[in-house]
């Protein structure tokens, strides 16, 4: 009876130190449990302030770009407004002078002093407008620069691609 007594007790003994292990692993577990529920909680609200200051900064940002684009809209209307004003004093002061010089206006001049003909004056067009490209295009982009300097003279002397090549025949280039 005392062995049976003795195993009860050591079997009473085990089961009470594994319900305290038990409760000791649990009472652990809670622990983490809170201390990560403290944690995240206090990461929420750290990362929503954090949200809310970046949400007014935006704002903020919003108003003074806002602002900006006001002030220099109207920095420029008024700039537009005294260069228009400067634009029609110009016309005025050029009307007066083409009427003072009466029809010669319209007429270049070469170097000598004598009107250009229609000729030289389109050939001298053609030579600025192919002196202004940039020299480093490729022979592509080159071909369809001069397509485009070709258009542009016809149209702004009134003459067809086909008489355009022939004054340029005429003297004598080869672009």
């Amino acid at each position: 009876m005392k062995k049976i007594l003795l195993a009860v007790l050591l079997l009473a003994l085990v089961v009470v130190v594994s319900y305290l292990k038990t409760w000791r692993e649990h009472e652990r577990s809670r622990q983490y449990f809170d201390q990560g529920k403290t944690e995240s909680l206090q990461q929420l609200t750290r990362y929503q302030k954090e949200s809310d200051s970046l949400q007014a900064a935006l704002a903020e940002t919003r108003l003074a770009a806002a602002d900006s684009l006001t002030s220099k809209d109207k920095a420029y209307r008024s700039s537009m407004d005294s260069l228009q004003d400067i634009i029609d004093e110009q016309s005025a002061e050029l009307s007066k002078l083409s009427s003072n010089q009466g029809g010669r206006a319209g007429v270049k001049t070469s170097s000598s002093g004598k009107p250009l003909s229609k000729h030289e004056q389109i050939i001298s067009y053609y030579k600025k407008r192919y002196a202004n490209l940039p020299r480093d295009l490729s022979d592509y982009e080159r071909r369809i620069a001069l397509n485009e300097i070709r258009e542009e003279t016809s149209q702004k002397f009134s003459i067809s691609l086909e008489e355009l090549k022939e004054i340029r025949n005429k003297f004598q280039l080869r672009y």
